[in-house]
């Protein structure tokens, strides 16, 4: 019998051989650990609600982190009948996290090791708290400053400028109106933030890469439409040392969407386009190559990201990481990386490929009733699984392509299934009865989603999956509805041919 002891320790002796086989390679990588970037240490957040009322006010706190390998975490704990509470998590790298009290909630920079102190009526806890640790200076400003902007993206209608400007109307928008606005919140939490030296360099930033980050998103929607000057902006874009790690704008949102425009810039080819169809392990290697030379004058932004790169793999497909894993050890500079992800990946490993069709996931609590609907419904049909959410602005832009795909088989035996995450119900009945596409709809409870999310990493949405017609879980990250390749995919599924898409 393979006990729990047993097989971590082969883990990690596997995880030790990668190594010494990695450091034989003729140009060895230099071993840094970033101490003050990369370190394991708790963080812990401490507070009290003031006029706190048992009764009426809620019942506990919160928080969410979107990390960078592995699963998001979101932590909840009791408030006392003082309105007393503290709460407190593991992580290895600074970053923001969003703190939840009620309806109400601010984002709060934090590195590990870090203790914080909230203190606030409910009133104004998004608005004014007190916090005292070492970004106390830092922190107010930040969470109103970031709050203040997402009002801007809502009231401008960021999401479907990006779908109906052209691509001069749309970098005008953004270079102009959006930047100016944002440029005028900052000035104003400056203004009332001037204990904090670090404020003005956080939110120029965060300006920044964000709107570089919807740029480059607005061109991968519009890439025949755009001058051969789109890309202007991107000219030293890149924050090549430690710096980069105070804004998490630059480092978790900018960077994936700048590696993706680099590998495509690199090799736009139709055959490394094919690629990915016909040789996956080959396609990511040649991937890798390319962000390998790109970076190679900044080690701490290579490590950063291939980190990320090898966290959508795992994502994707937890049994190619484990091929490329070797490559990923030899790369990657950072002790601390290496050993995060092959945790992870290890983890990964053992869930990914312990669910492989809806037979398995009956088995599954709470997943049972799911399931069997799913497979009732849908005998001898192929499934095209759609996550979202109905505050999920790119799961609302998708709907469309959605439409158009469900009419490109409106005869053939596939299904197209719905499943809202993290959702209001009210409005979710309202959409689905207003603006969604036809098909089979399910509100998945809070337990469903937890459950779902732990098997296949719903660590962002619009996700989508494909089940063959016998119920195998085959893509467990699908392309998107606007993707050509789903269409693809699809008609191979159709065929029942036994191939491995």
């Amino acid at each position: 019998m393979i006990t729990p002891f047993i097989k971590k320790h082969f883990f990690y002796g596997f995880l030790f051989l990668f190594i010494c086989i990695s450091c034989n390679n003729p140009v060895e990588k230099e071993i840094v650990d970033y101490d003050d970037i990369f370190k394991d240490n708790t963080v812990k957040i401490t507070g009290q609600i003031l006029n706190y009322n048992p009764k009426d006010d809620p019942k506990s706190v919160s928080f969410f982190s979107r990390e960078m390998i592995g699963e998001s975490i979101s932590k909840s704990k009791i408030v006392d009948q003082s309105g007393v509470f503290s709460i407190d998590y593991t992580t290895f790298y600074p970053h923001e996290i969003y703190f939840k009290i009620g309806n109400q909630r601010i984002p709060l920079f934090v590195r590990p090791g870090d203790s914080l102190h909230l203190t606030s009526t409910i009133e104004n806890f998004s608005t004014s708290p007190q916090i005292t640790g070492r970004f106390d200076a830092l922190n107010p400003g930040i969470g109103i400053f970031i709050n203040q902007t997402y009002q801007i993206i809502e009231k401008e209608k960021l999401h479907t400028k990006k779908r109906t400007l052209s691509p001069l109307e749309f970098k005008s928008f953004i270079n102009l109106d959006f930047k100016n606005k944002c440029d005028s919140v900052a000035s104003l939490v400056l203004k009332d933030h001037s204990n904090s030296p670090s404020l003005g360099s956080w939110t120029t930033n965060y300006i920044k890469y964000k709107s570089a980050e919807d740029l480059i998103e607005y061109g991968w929607k519009h890439q025949k439409e755009l001058p051969q000057d789109y890309y202007d902006f991107l000219a030293n874009a890149l924050i090549k040392d430690k710096s980069g790690f105070s804004n998490s704008q630059y480092y978790r949102k900018f960077i994936p969407e700048y590696t993706n425009y680099i590998i495509r810039i690199k090799n736009s080819s139709e055959e490394f386009k094919q690629l990915y169809q016909t040789d996956k392990i080959k396609f990511f290697k040649c991937s890798i190559g390319i962000l390998e030379k790109e970076f190679a004058d900044s080690p701490i932004v290579l490590d950063l990201i291939l980190t990320q790169f090898y966290s959508n793999l795992l994502k994707g497909d937890p049994n190619i990481a484990e091929v490329l894993f070797p490559d990923y050890l030899y790369l990657v500079g950072s002790e601390t990386l290496q050993r995060k992800f092959g945790e992870e990946l290890h983890q990964s490993l053992l869930s990914f490929n312990s669910i492989q069709s809806l037979e398995d996931l009956m088995k599954v609590d709470p997943l049972e009733n799911l399931a069997s609907q799913l497979i009732e419904k849908n005998k001898g049909k192929v499934q095209y699984i759609d996550f979202w959410g109905t505050w999920c602005g790119p799961c609302i832009e998708e709907f469309p392509n959605s439409k158009k795909l469900q009419s490109q088989f409106e005869d053939e035996d596939i299904n197209f299934v719905y499943l809202a995450c993290n959702s209001d119900k009210n409005k979710w009945e309202e959409m689905t009865a207003t603006q969604l596409p036809s098909g089979q709809h399910y509100f998945l409870t809070s337990n469903e989603f937890k459950a779902l999310d732990s098997l296949f990493s719903i660590t962002a949405i619009p996700k989508y999956m494909m089940i063959k017609k016998d119920g195998e879980i085959k893509q467990k990250n699908a392309p998107r509805p606007s993707d050509n390749l789903t269409a693809q995919y699809l008609k191979f599924y159709l065929s029942d041919a036994s191939g491995s898409m």
